[in-house]
């Protein structure tokens, strides 16, 4: 029987890993809210397409690096978020993003959701915030101060993508995403095949790498998954690797949303914007709306908002471990909590097999949030 030791000190180091992509990804499960792209929509594009033309569309949410110095791009309005929100100048550490894709992405978004996103690019924006875990840091900037109980972000229902009623299986899903209609400008803004947002997932690891995490239930559900996705491509004639790049794209991005009030319907979508947010487990902010004909998809003040804060939600509803953000995500969630569930769910299944509890097996005791 394999010591435990390794497998503690994975579990319970708060540094096991450095986030690869703590960008706006969201959780399948977060929150009841999604949607087929309106008719009138237009230059919309097939991703499967696009990965066939070998295209390599703008990264949103890398992690950049500190000592980087991006081209400037002009914005067509002075002190403005990509040419939309409110002037002045922001906290120290905190920049506008204006390059050309992020840009266009924003005049394109602001064309097809009305006043709702109007509204909201009066309140948000996006912006890098310097941090020092990871340097420059892309997400969603309050350009506006937004009281508690007030929307932060307003998107429409018919800007999202839907994928259709939950229940399906992760690469149906992906295989729907290669299929689906996007926005070109809302393409531009995902992480591209291959990049490092993309390969921190569990699931582009290689089989030696699992091992070396000493977590069993993330390596067995990682081979599931990655046999369930070369199984689904291989019967619908779609590159492996295209499945895989868009079965992350819906664990890491899509949001279980409520469909019309009464029908008890739930459905999968990406939400252009809003799934840019970064992720904070004690993040205080509301999401809420439906999906439904002239439904609007919200995130809410739970708290007084200042200009120039980051807007962040809780992935997984904050109730998931890092055994789910390796997988799903691609980065671990360095507050205690995310740990901690994951060490008590081994230590259940410790004690159900006679080894005991993790704990007295450590000595009892606990860590608080590290800084």
């Amino acid at each position: 029987m394999p010591s435990l030791l390794p497998l503690l000190s994975l579990l319970l180091s708060s540094a096991l890993f450095a986030p690869a992509t703590p960008y706006a990804v969201l959780s399948p499960n977060s929150f009841p809210l999604p949607s087929m792209l309106s008719p009138g929509m237009s230059r919309k594009t097939s991703l499967h397409a696009k990965f066939e033309r070998q295209q390599t569309p703008a990264n949103f949410g890398s992690k950049v690096a500190a000592s980087s110095k991006p081209k400037k791009e002009k914005a067509s309005k002075a002190g403005a978020i990509g040419g939309f929100g409110s002037g002045g100048k922001l906290p120290k550490g905190v920049k506008v993003v204006r390059d050309k894709a992020t840009t266009r992405f924003l005049k394109e978004l602001a064309s097809k959701g009305g006043s709702s996103v109007a509204k909201t690019l009066k309140r948000a924006g996006l912006a890098t915030f310097a941090t020092q875990e990871y340097g420059l840091l892309r997400g969603v900037v309050a350009t506006a101060d937004v009281k508690k109980g007030e929307p932060i972000i307003e998107i429409p229902y018919e800007v999202a993508v839907d994928l259709g009623k939950e229940g399906m299986g992760v690469a149906e899903a992906g295989a729907r995403l290669l299929k689906a209609e996007i926005w070109e400008e809302y393409e531009a803004m995902l992480p591209p095949q291959g990049s490092p947002d993309v390969l921190g997932s569990s699931d582009f690891w290689s089989d030696e790498d699992l091992a070396a995490l000493h977590l069993p239930h993330v390596a067995s559900e990682t081979a599931a998954r990655k046999a369930s996705i070369i199984d689904y491509a291989s019967s619908a004639g779609i590159p492996p690797s295209d499945l895989s790049h868009a079965s992350w794209l819906v664990t890491s991005r899509c949001l279980t949303v409520e469909g019309e009030q009464d029908s008890g319907e739930r459905k999968k979508l990406l939400i252009p914007f809003l799934d840019m947010c970064n992720h904070d487990r004690r993040s205080p902010h509301v999401l809420t709306g439906r999906a439904a004909d002239g439904g609007v998809l919200k995130v809410l003040a739970g708290k007084d908002v200042k200009k120039g804060e980051q807007i962040c939600i809780r992935y997984g509803g904050g109730g998931e471990g890092n055994d789910r953000f390796i997988q799903d995500y691609g980065f671990v969630d360095d507050c205690v909590e995310a740990f901690d569930i994951v060490a008590k769910d081994l230590s259940a299944a410790c004690s159900d097999a006679g080894f005991g509890s993790l704990k007295a097996s450590l000595g009892g005791g606990g860590g608080g949030r590290r800084t």
